[in-house]
């Protein structure tokens, strides 16, 4: 089965055109790839303010023992990756030994704001804080790719105390 999605530029939010072709799969054993997800797998979205009051967007996903939180590194909303049944796979998977925040950084996704006042600097590290306060997260190992590596290294270095590992 073939599903395509639309790409769209909206500002500075931008959503690309991909197709996702499913595996069909009669295999429900645990370990084996399956193609059944379920829309309980698909977390909520929360919300929280940033210290100059932009509104967040977040999600948390499994329930382990291990705080994981993802910087995407594209301008795509988190609310659209569920759309992937691989990224709640993968999102399952996670949640069997981490508890997962996955964040739409100021500007991206469902957050308000504009991504320039965003750059490596205060206002990424207080928003990243801000999303980890709201989420409960007291030591996190932080993974950051592309625009956001630069953020999540910045506030591996200003908030040691924060960190279990940066990626």
């Amino acid at each position: 089965m073939e599903v395509w999605r639309g790409g769209v530029t909206v500002g500075w939010r931008w959503v690309a055109a991909t197709k996702t072709v499913r595996a069909r799969s009669s295999s429900t054993q645990p370990g084996e790839w399956s193609d059944r997800v379920s829309v309980a797998d698909v977390p909520e979205t929360h919300y929280t303010r940033s210290a100059d009051g932009i509104s967040l967007a977040y999600h948390v996903s499994g329930d382990g023992p291990l705080d994981l939180a993802f910087a995407p590194g594209s301008p795509v909303a988190t609310d659209l990756l569920w759309d992937d049944p691989g990224l709640i796979r993968v999102s399952n998977r996670l949640g069997t030994f981490t508890r997962t925040v996955w964040l739409d950084p100021r500007g991206f996704g469902t957050s308000e704001g504009d991504p320039l006042d965003s750059v490596v600097g205060t206002v990424s590290g207080a928003d990243l804080g801000a999303v980890l306060d709201a989420a409960g997260c007291q030591h996190v190992a932080l993974l950051g790719w592309g625009v956001h590596g630069g953020r999540a290294i910045e506030f591996s270095v200003t908030h040691p105390e924060r960190m279990s590992a940066c990626a």
